[in-house]
């Protein structure tokens, strides 16, 4: 089911088991994970269902460092290390199960988990710490 918030009515709310914030190939992968299952997920994605200009916008940036494309050119905007994966909270921002240190209930996805990226696509180790995260949340909810 697809639902549009802009059309939902002022002070109404959704309840979930899950929230997925991102319709990345990690994301997709965790939502996917969740079917057959009595958990009731909800996956946020900015835009609609078609291209739209206004959202794109937000990918259009001022390059200060090394040439390379724009955020709007490709969809291969793949950042690592914003959100590092590491079993010391003062070297990282996750733990090993991908969770928020200080944070009981947050997990992240997707490639900010990596130090860094390589030369080459990360979308199959991105898959696998989805599958990976996938199984450990199902094992919190109810269900």
């Amino acid at each position: 089911m697809f639902i549009n918030a802009r059309e939902l009515n002022n002070g109404q709310h959704i309840e979930s088991d899950v929230c997925i914030i991102g319709a990345g190939a990690a994301n997709i992968t965790i939502a996917r994970e969740y079917i057959g299952t009595s958990a009731n997920v909800v996956l946020l994605e900015s835009g609609g269902l078609e291209f739209d200009k206004k959202t794109q916008s937000l990918y259009d940036v001022k390059n200060i460092g090394l040439p390379s494309f724009g955020l709007n050119v490709n969809r291969l905007r793949y950042f690592g290390g914003t959100t590092r994966m590491t079993d010391n909270p003062k070297t990282g921002v996750v733990d090993e199960n991908c969770k928020l240190n200080y944070v009981s209930n947050l997990y992240i996805a997707g490639s900010s988990l990596f130090p860094t990226i390589g030369y080459a696509n990360p979308t199959l180790t991105i898959v696998t710490l989805a599958l990976r995260l996938a199984d450990h949340t199902r094992s919190l909810v109810k269900g």
